[in-house]
């Protein structure tokens, strides 16, 4: 499984996770500009990127029935996050939009190990 990782900004305001498209890695850049270490995560996998808004159903669908894939995605991305030298391990917080938003409160009821969460989802 390849993961894709990418970080923004040098800390020290604690730490954001976020997803993986061009929105996203907006946020991310906007979250660093702010003095925050943002890191924009691949949950789909594979580096895959819906084009319209079906496809992005078709990959997160594919995905949920996986739950165990997500976890493990989002917690590596977490793992690699704590490693940063911007980052302190207990300042991180995600935060997810729409599909990223409804993973985000997934791993919040998990009880990942994150200080805070913000979630934006389209229901």
């Amino acid at each position: 499984m390849r993961r894709t990782f990418k970080v923004h900004g040098r800390g020290p305001r604690g730490a954001r996770v976020v997803g993986l498209n061009d929105y996203a890695r907006k946020r991310a850049r906007m979250l660093a500009e702010m003095g925050y270490t943002a890191l924009a995560v691949d949950m789909y996998g594979e580096g895959k990127q819906a084009k319209h808004p079906d496809e992005a159903g078709k990959f997160a669908s594919e995905l949920m029935k996986n739950f165990d894939t997500a976890k493990a995605r989002f917690t590596a991305a977490l793992d690699y996050l704590k490693k940063q030298k911007t980052v302190d391990p207990q300042r991180i917080a995600a935060i997810g939009y729409c599909f990223g938003g409804g993973v985000v409160l997934n791993m919040a009821r998990e009880g990942v190990d994150l200080r805070g969460w913000r979630a934006s989802t389209a229901a």
